[in-house]
């Protein structure tokens, strides 16, 4: 009797869950080394800026305010500072940008049928819990275009990490600012008491 030829899988049809695989592997690897680079990208500006304002704080404790040159230095800080803060603000965003389309991606192949045949769902999991906790569980089905939209809308907005980087830029630029400004109307106040005569005097 003979026997048959046991049937072996092709490689054709063993590649493309295979390919799923490695492309996944490389997008993860990928993410890993962006983030990092994010946060190394914030460490270096943040140290820049935090010499910066070092010598803004020494300035503001060593002046007599009888004098325009603690304004004169504290302009030039805050010119190098804007400067720098600027920078920093738009290599976040780009940096930012491109982890928020590698977490896209990622959940998107996470959707591969051979993905959720191992339960390959982490970074869907996670979009659900930190983007939308709010969604009752019984309420929750299969994602549609229009709610794809809507959930990459909220996570733009509900970012927790680059909305802190944000307020941060936001509070160096408004020091930078502030400084040199606060200076210059104390110190023009010092060397002109007269102006102060009329509001002392309530005239």
């Amino acid at each position: 009797m003979d026997q048959q030829p046991t049937e072996q899988p092709s490689p054709e049809r063993a590649r493309p869950k295979q390919n799923v695989f490695d492309v996944y592997k490389v997008a993860l690897d990928d993410l890993h080394r962006t983030r990092s680079l994010a946060q190394k990208f914030d460490t270096f500006y943040l140290t820049i800026i935090t010499l910066l304002l070092t010598a803004d704080a020494y300035e503001i404790a060593t002046t007599k305010f009888d004098s325009w040159v603690p304004v004169v230095a504290t302009s030039g800080v805050a010119c190098i500072g804007l400067a720098v803060t600027l920078r920093w603000q738009r290599g976040a965003a780009n940096l930012y940008t491109i982890t928020t389309n590698r977490y896209k991606w990622l959940r998107e192949a996470e959707r591969h049928p051979a993905m959720r045949q191992i339960g390959a769902d982490i970074f869907s999991q996670e979009f659900k819990q930190v983007y939308r906790p709010d969604v009752p569980k019984k309420k929750r089905v299969e994602p549609s275009a229009a709610q794809d939209r809507l959930s990459e809308q909220e996570e733009e907005r509900k970012s927790r990490f680059y909305s802190s980087t944000l307020v941060l830029q936001i509070l160096c630029v408004l020091v930078f600012v502030g400084v040199p400004v606060v200076l210059a109307v104390v110190t023009s106040l010092t060397l002109n008491p007269s102006v102060l005569q009329p509001i002392i005097s309530g005239k």
